[in-house]
């Protein structure tokens, strides 16, 4: 388990399936794509979508984002055989540095394929191994029984259930309520997982400096 308190610089992580790398802007033309106007993907997310790509230029112009607690890191997830843009998985640390909160989405197009497992199971070796987490937390939307299936089949288990959580719509923010199932995984957790995935390629590198 790492103990360098330093912000990561860099992550490279490959698995049989799916590339894991930082976000960037080159992204957003790729993501915009595979998630505006998506009906199928934005009913699962509390965030209505972007306007533009250019909403998302500004947003992947950065994946290390400070924070009070500890950055968020947002990465890309990459179909491992083609190099192809997927989609996105992050890691939030909302209220202790040790407990980190995942967050993701796959585009239509490349789900039924095992990409988002492998992509979930790649960010909670990250969290355990390099950042030191002890928990890692997930929220699913009630009824989204795909994205519950991807995260048990990684450790995760189902707590307990948030009722009437708010989330942003296109009618404004916080103009959503629904409920969600709140998941979390231990490291012991994980490392019990049915399906351990061996590491293909391996590059996490931390700043010269405690700064983002």
């Amino acid at each position: 388990m790492a103990t360098d308190e330093r912000p990561l610089s860099d992550v490279r992580l490959r698995a049989d399936r799916v590339r894991l790398r930082p976000l960037v802007r080159a992204d957003a033309r790729a993501a915009f794509e595979l998630v505006h106007g998506r009906e199928s993907i934005l009913r699962w997310l509390i965030w209505p979508g972007p306007k533009d790509v250019a909403e998302l230029e500004s947003a992947y112009a950065h994946w290390v984002i400070p924070q009070v607690v500890r950055p968020i890191y947002r990465l890309a997830i990459e179909e491992a055989a083609s190099s192809l843009f997927a989609g996105t998985i992050s890691l939030r640390f909302p209220d202790q540095a040790r407990v980190a909160n995942l967050g993701y989405w796959i585009g239509e197009e490349f789900q039924g394929r095992g990409l988002g497992s492998e992509a979930i199971a790649l960010t909670c070796y990250l969290a355990f191994e390099h950042l030191g987490c002890v928990l890692l937390t997930a929220e699913v939307f009630v009824g989204n029984d795909a994205s519950a299936r991807v995260l048990e089949k990684s450790g995760f288990r189902r707590e307990r259930t948030l009722r009437q959580t708010t989330f942003d719509t296109p009618a404004g923010p916080g103009s959503g309520s629904r409920e969600q199932w709140v998941y979390t995984l231990t490291p012991s957790d994980f490392a019990r997982r049915a399906e351990p995935q061996p590491l293909v390629e391996e590059q996490v590198e931390r700043a010269v400096r405690n700064q983002v």
